[in-house]
């Protein structure tokens, strides 16, 4: 009950809406403490069980916001940055994340025209990138989010913290003006401002409404009871599509046994997601979550049969690569052609996507043929085969920008062909590709799968005798 303790403090002294939370996912479904403030009953009648590991502060009740800085390099810059703001010296709302990477600055921020002419509107949270790349970026989270708060413990076990000691009074109002100055002097164009052009080229692109309904209504059942960030990752997904979103997540609600708002509360969360889609979420997020929850996605038939004769549709043969991770990549003259398979990347030649192509063929069942035969369809596909594999139409093929894996402070990886492997000071776990943050080229992989054992191996007991088998130097 330690975490329901500290969140009755927060709300008790300074006034915030507070959630359990386990790692940074909260525990209850949060979107009515986002514009209701939250009472001490309120907050006793949270989950507060074993699971829960933190307390999740909001941003937006009583003007409460949040200065975000993720994977900060050159820490003296944020000192500058905070005496900018005009904050104090040692100021007590400074909280260190538990990645140990960022720092979190809360503050109070009145909602004033002058500042949504700058930032162009209203939205939940603004996302900066900085002039001198001191840190990878900047976030302001207005309203509507969550943080975690002091002393929530991180998923790498390490704890959020305050750097100047516990706060004593409530976070300091900032002056609006002097927050656009210093935003002008730090940040770039807000990333807001390639929205338009992001969703325009989301809303263009072939939208396989088949698919769309297939996954939402499998999502829609068994979406978990504690799902709101899947279920808020998920409206974002289908923001990516504009207007055409909106029907698919109105039912994606009104299936949820768990969720139990109105139709018209639905309608107004989708207008707020449309009004706050940054262009970092997309379609395909709304597949790979559905996959995890044990979605098998439906096949893309790309033959067409007219007049008894099967041929084949150019655009929907495209599509079909490109939900089978076949791609193009820029490269600095020219670009390659890859394949992204559970996370794993590797280059491929068109011979790849051929062989590929007759073996997924070869698989067909009888009724994924749809009354024709395999042979039928080889057919089509060799007597197109110059126009499909050619230059020309595989160049059609999506631009992947591919984000790859990285060790961070707290873990390394290592990559074997059964799964990778974290490497944390507490454990070593073997864990699935599907489950890996960012991608790796094929050839990172050790060529052998990955073995735990129990017993101590011959290098163990070479360091333990090194060290005099003392225990301590040992794990030092």
């Amino acid at each position: 009950m330690i975490m329901q303790k500290t969140a009755l403090w927060y709300q008790q002294k300074f006034g915030f809406n507070v959630l359990p939370l386990s790692g940074k996912k909260p525990l209850i479904s949060w979107e009515e403490w986002q514009n209701k403030e939250q009472l001490t009953e309120d907050i006793k009648k949270m989950s507060w069980n074993s699971d829960t590991t933190g307390v999740g502060g909001m941003s937006g009740n009583k003007n409460i916001r949040v200065l975000d800085f993720d994977k900060i390099k050159k820490p003296d810059m944020i000192i500058t940055f905070i005496e900018d703001l005009g904050l104090p010296e040692k100021y007590p709302w400074i909280v260190k994340s538990g990645s140990g990477e960022g720092c979190h600055i809360w503050v109070t921020i009145k909602a004033e025209a002058k500042l949504f002419e700058y930032l162009e509107g209203e939205k939940s949270n603004y996302k900066f990138s900085l002039i001198d790349d001191f840190a990878d970026h900047l976030e302001l989270r207005w309203k509507n989010c969550q943080t975690a708060l002091p002393p929530s413990v991180h998923p790498n076990k390490n704890k959020y913290e305050f750097v100047n000691g516990k706060p004593d009074e409530k976070p300091i109002e900032l002056n609006v003006d002097k927050l656009i100055k210093v935003l002008k002097k730090y940040t770039k164009e807000p990333e807001k401002k390639i929205k338009d052009d992001i969703t325009l080229k989301t809303t263009t692109d072939f939208i396989d409404k088949k698919k769309i309904w297939s996954a939402i209504k499998f999502l829609g059942p068994n979406l978990q009871k504690h799902c709101y960030d899947d279920w808020f990752r998920l409206g974002f997904a289908l923001a990516s599509i504009g207007e055409e979103g909106r029907e698919y997540f109105v039912k994606l609600s009104m299936l949820n046994p768990h969720y139990h708002d109105k139709e018209n509360d639905i309608n107004r969360k989708f207008d707020s997601l449309l009004k706050d889609y940054r262009g970092d979420i997309t379609l395909g997020s709304l597949f790979a979550i559905a996959e995890q929850y044990g979605w098998r996605k439906p096949m893309t038939k790309f033959w067409i049969v007219k007049d008894d004769k099967v041929s084949i549709s150019r655009r929907k043969f495209i599509q079909f690569l490109e939900e089978n991770g076949f791609y193009k990549m820029e490269l600095d003259s020219g670009y390659d052609f890859i394949r992204v398979d559970k996370n794993v990347v590797r280059r491929i030649e068109v011979h790849n996507i051929k062989d590929y192509v007759r073996s997924y063929i070869r698989k067909l069942t009888i009724e994924e043929l749809e009354g024709v035969s395999r042979g039928d369809v080889l057919d089509a596909v060799l007597k197109s085969s110059n126009i499909n594999f050619g230059q020309g139409a595989l160049e059609w093929l999506v631009q992947n920008e591919i984000e790859f894996a990285e060790d961070t402070r707290d873990s390394s990886y290592i990559f074997y062909n059964n799964g990778f492997v974290e490497v944390t000071r507490d454990r070593i776990e073997l864990k699935d590709y599907k489950n890996l943050e960012g991608k790796i080229w094929e050839k990172q992989m050790i060529d052998r799968s990955f073995n735990s054992i129990d017993e101590e191996c011959e290098f163990e007991l070479f360091l333990l005798n090194i060290c005099r088998k003392d225990v301590n130097r040992y794990k030092a």
